[in-house]
């Protein structure tokens, strides 16, 4: 007696049908849910869950892209939750008694739960990202600008300096060294909210201007505590 050996094909490993919603399915399934009238998948496709109605690609926008996929999991994780409360609820309910084999479903049923919840929270993470990129840029030209706006007038002080002859101190040098000081100083001042703004965009600042963000939040702080003290002294003042 011979014995048939069934193997079941990845359907990504067969030739793709011609049929316009088989061929849809091939694409992008098997993972999707039904949701009213479409049908989500898993990679940010859609279609109507009828022989004629439309079918999406994914979006070639990664926002909206992502947006779609982000959807399709909350619709599992929706579907997932209210499996595993209603098997709890069996587990649980006054008369039961549950076995080793409940338990162990519940438990499965917990970590799908928890992955699903793991693979939302990436893609929003994603989402994220993709929509502070556009600001992070901005702040990024806005760095490199005004760095580059720092380099010039500190080179002007410089060759300033340099040029003065030895020994010699006028009065109109040393006023023309202090205004090319202070437009360092407010050069300096401009590229620190610049990186202040890129770190709070969610970009990296480069490490040779790490210092600015180091004074700057450690003014912050300074500032923050001298309030505290300012309140706490006006709170204990009476008459």
């Amino acid at each position: 007696m011979s014995t048939r050996i069934v193997r079941t094909l990845d359907p990504h490993e067969l030739q793709p049908p011609t049929e316009p919603i088989a061929n849809f399915h091939w694409r992008h399934g098997p993972d999707y849910i039904g949701h009213n009238s479409r049908l989500y998948y898993s990679d940010g496709a859609w279609r109507e869950n009828s022989s004629f109605g439309a079918m999406a690609e994914p979006s070639t926008d990664p926002v909206e892209r992502c947006k779609m996929i982000a959807f399709f999991h909350k619709l599992k994780l929706k579907n997932e939750l209210r499996e595993f409360d209603a098997y709890k609820a069996m587990c649980t309910h006054p008369h039961a008694t549950p076995s080793e084999d409940n338990l162990d479903h519940l438990k499965q049923l917990q970590a799908v739960v928890t992955d699903r919840r793991h693979k939302l929270a990436e893609v929003e993470a994603e989402i994220r990202s993709h929509q502070r990129a556009p600001e992070i840029k901005k702040w990024e030209r806005y760095v490199e600008r005004e760095h580059e706006a720092l380099k010039k007038v500190q080179a002007e002080l410089d060759d300033f300096v340099d040029s003065m002859p030895e020994g010699r101190e006028a009065d109109d040098d040393l006023e023309e060294i202090e205004i090319l000081e202070r437009q360092v100083q407010r050069a300096e001042r401009k590229l620190q909210l610049a990186c202040v703004n890129l770190h709070r965009s969610g970009g990296t600042v480069a490490d040779e201007f790490q210092h600015y963000l180091n004074d700057y939040f450690q003014q912050v702080n300074t500032n923050d505590q001298r309030q505290r003290e300012l309140w706490v002294e006006a709170k204990n003042l009476t008459v």
